[in-house]
């Protein structure tokens, strides 16, 4: 997990409605890092609330170089944790589907699409260049900018596949409308590593589970997301939480949970827990922490 940046005083933040039903009343649910995260009271979506206005800033600031490099991507550990989580999903998506054209919303540098194999023409769109340059690299036709604002050369895809991003969006709703869109008929909308709030780590750490870091912009649960993707023309064929197992939920991130929690506890107690020192503290990784939804279009 990439520290928290400091945000400049002068960057200005905007207050927003709920994206999902657009209702104006919500409740504070929790503090994460440079964020307050406000709890829809009708429908349940999590959003960052007030959040940074200008999006170009905000992808300039958290999404740059530094953000693909960090040291811990490229760590033995952290490389076969990677690989178990994309052999799940994998699994899961090859039972649904086995080729076909593929995007990747939010690809970075391309390395799940570079891992799958079998018929299939890839896809990827990133509002990072530099995640882009070296997806382009492993021959990724690719695409710069905002997926629900990219018109991608008039294209229709089979698979279009969020996997991590969903959650760093500015608005939800329109990524899961726009993805129905540009599906064809009976294509298939991949939501996986969607960062998940009912999961057992959310529920004790609030906002400091180890997968909210300062990037995102929603949290999701199963009932919203289910909800509001049959709202808008999906058919669920199955919800998983899959990662038991890989580096994104091992027996060390177990043992570590009474120290950690102990930490977070103390910080609660002594109302600190948003101070230089105490707000980078996080859950190990657990089971729970993602929610990964797979749905057809009707």
């Amino acid at each position: 997990m990439r520290l928290t940046q400091e945000i400049e005083p002068n960057v200005e933040f905007e207050g927003i409605d709920c994206d999902f039903c657009s209702s104006k009343k919500y409740e504070v649910w929790a503090q994460s890092r440079s964020n307050r995260l406000t709890r829809c009271s009708d429908c349940g979506l999590i959003r960052t609330n007030p959040r940074i206005k200008d999006k170009d800033y905000k992808y300039k600031k958290l999404y740059d170089s530094a953000y693909f490099l960090q040291k811990n991507r490229f760590t033995k550990e952290e490389k076969d944790a990677r690989i178990k989580t994309y052999q799940k999903e994998y699994s899961s998506l090859f039972e649904i589907v086995k080729g076909g054209k593929i995007l990747d919303v939010g690809c970075g540098m391309g390395t799940f699409l570079c891992g799958m194999k079998g018929d299939w023409n890839k896809f990827g769109c990133d509002v990072s260049e530099f995640g882009l340059q070296t997806a382009a690299q492993f021959g990724i036709k690719t695409y710069l900018g905002e997926f629900e604002e990219l018109n991608f050369d008039i294209q229709k895809f089979d698979v279009i596949y969020m996997r991590a991003s969903l959650h760093h969006t500015y608005s939800p709703s329109k990524c899961i409308k726009r993805a129905h869109e540009l599906l064809n008929a009976n294509g298939i909308l991949a939501l996986t590593m969607c960062s998940n709030s009912d999961g057992v780590m959310g529920k004790l750490f609030r906002g400091h589970v180890k997968s909210y870091d300062q990037t995102v912009n929603y949290l999701f649960n199963s009932k919203t997301l289910r909800w509001f993707l049959e709202k808008t023309g999906f058919e669920i064929i199955c919800c998983e939480y899959p990662y038991f197992g890989t580096g994104y939920n091992s027996i060390r991130d177990i043992l570590q949970f009474p120290i950690l929690y102990s930490k977070y506890i103390y910080a609660r107690f002594k109302k600190i827990e948003n101070s230089i020192n105490f707000r980078d503290i996080a859950s190990p990784a657990f089971y729970g922490n993602y929610l990964n939804i797979y749905a057809r279009k009707k």
